[in-house]
């Protein structure tokens, strides 16, 4: 088969963007090419030039690999998506983005299947080129909720899970951290002239690019919109209805009309966008396979029977859990004193936050802290360890580091907020998200059930093998997609009053 897969983060080089989409792509770009198909990779919205106002394809060549590689660059539409949160009309539509993708579906096609793992760094209006190429499947990966969310996974204002925008009010005050573009362009434009990651020996560069802002030609900005707040009324004049309201329904309505497959990585995914209006008979859940599973897990045993070696992996955000952990760790039960050790690896800069770490030994019987690591330092940090913490407040989609754990032999104790906790098959390992009660819970039964961890393993655990699903991923490009329905999205719950001066637009 011809493919054609799409993510907003480039996966050639070492850029290491796009988080575990990123990750998920190169892995299934790699393993479809090693099977014989004919796999291009497309990225939009992380390469810019700015000494070029124009929108051009730059291919990339890896040598080897037989992998091709199509970067679009000067996208009008900036990822990742949250850098155009408040501008949802470019985010929407945008013809000469649009036109560029276009170009390339000519141009390096005819492919059998587009699969696209985020739409960002391209407006949504993209997915109208479906009609257009009939004989290619245009296939979609939810990896989060940006379909349904500008700011990508359902959390408000960096504080609490979204259950609620209220008709797309809430939004408003949403993400109120300011992108600072000058830098940010500046960053992005020494990215694609050098073709890699900027390292710290790169500030003064970084300086040196904004300092010779006023002798480059940049009033191609104004088609980036960025500061243009107009849409917000004209969204209610045109339509009614306010635009978070309308980003979120005709995202949907573009997908419904023009997808042929809604991929989700879980269950927990699939549930939520399906109740925001996607189609469930173009869904289905597809559990993203790992390299790392060879078939069979370790199966550790407790190193003290007296003892629980435990460990958070990740980011240190109050999304992921961190926070959570050390308010929940501060107030550890008197009972449990001595008896757990703890192990934290990531990044951590905040050094308030690094010291509330290092003050919480004086509960444990001993503190790691590992600040940075890679993939390959994972077998050595889990060694000793008894069991993995993935406590997302967030509903996350399916968190990598939960497979990693297993995968590494450990079992794993889990939120009940996101996909995480359909990787296991036992309710003692699952706790309330964000309840510091059920939390310490669930770790007495663990500490003191000698028989916890067979237990946890005798249940099973669902964990795919990259191999496993490719077959899967391959069985979905030849299934044919069903019949095309009109969307029919449903109604604010509160409409606003009517404008009568104005013509209403269908959204």
């Amino acid at each position: 088969m011809k493919i054609a897969l799409f993510n907003w983060a480039p996966i050639h080089g070492n850029f290491d963007e796009g988080g575990g989409a990123g990750i998920y792509l190169k892995n299934i770009a790699h393993a479809l090419s090693e099977r014989g198909h004919d796999v291009t990779v497309l990225s939009s919205g992380f390469f810019y030039d700015l000494t070029n106002k124009n929108i051009f394809l730059r291919r990339h060549i890896e040598k080897k690999s037989n992998i091709r590689y199509i970067d679009i660059i000067n996208s009008r539409v900036i990822a990742p998506a949250y850098a155009m949160f408040h501008n949802i009309e470019l985010c929407m539509h945008e013809e000469s983005t649009k036109n560029a993708v276009r170009t390339f579906l000519l141009d390096c096609g005819p492919f059998d299947i587009l699969h696209i793992q985020n739409i960002e760094g391209i407006p949504f209006s993209t997915l109208e080129l479906r009609s257009e190429f009939p004989n290619t499947k245009f296939i979609l990966s939810n990896h989060n909720y940006h379909a349904i969310c500008q700011q990508v996974n359902l959390w408000y204002n960096e504080e609490s899970s979204c259950g609620d925008y209220y008709d797309g009010i809430a939004c408003y005050s949403c993400m109120t951290n300011q992108i600072q573009f000058p830098h940010f362009f500046a960053i992005r434009a020494l990215t694609t002239r050098f073709n890699r990651k900027l390292v710290p020996d790169d500030q003064q560069s970084i300086i040196n690019f904004i300092m010779s802002y006023k002798e480059l030609d940049l009033t191609w900005f104004n088609d980036f919109k960025i500061y243009d707040k107009s849409f917000d009324k004209r969204s209610i004049d045109l339509y009614g209805k306010n635009k978070f309201f309308y980003r979120r329904h005709k995202a949907v309505q573009l997908i419904n009309d023009h997808i042929d497959h809604i991929l989700s990585v879980s269950e927990c995914v699939e549930d939520i966008v399906v109740k925001y209006g996607m189609d469930p008979r173009k869904s289905i859940v597809s559990y993203i396979g790992t390299r790392h599973f060879s078939g069979t897990f370790e199966r550790k045993k407790r190193f003290d029977p007296e003892k629980l070696n435990i460990c958070f992996m990740g980011y240190a955000r109050k999304d992921k859990g961190f926070y959570f952990l050390l308010d929940a760790f501060s107030n550890m039960p008197t009972d449990l004193h001595g008896k757990l050790s703890l192990t934290f690896a990531g990044k951590i800069e905040n050094e308030i936050d690094l010291n509330r770490l290092r003050s919480l030994e004086r509960y444990l019987s001993g503190i790691t802290i590992v600040k940075q690591y890679t993939h390959a330092d994972i077998p050595l940090i889990l060694s000793t360890i008894d069991i993995g913490v993935v406590p997302p407040l967030w509903y996350d989609a399916l968190p990598q580091v939960a497979i990693e754990f297993v995968c590494n032999g450990v079992p794993i104790l889990v939120s009940d907020k996101g996909g995480q906790k359909e990787i296991i098959n036992h309710d003692d390992f699952v706790f309330t998200g964000g309840d510091i009660q059920s939390f310490w819970n669930r770790i007495r039964k663990i500490l003191f059930n000698p028989n916890s961890i067979d237990e946890f393993w005798d249940a099973g655990v669902r964990v795919y093998s990259m191999e496993g699903h490719i077959d899967n991923l391959l069985s979905i490009y030849h299934v044919a997609p069903p019949a095309r329905l009109p969307t029919v999205l449903p109604s604010t719950s509160q409409s606003p009053p009517s404008l009568p001066r104005f013509e209403k637009k269908p959204i």
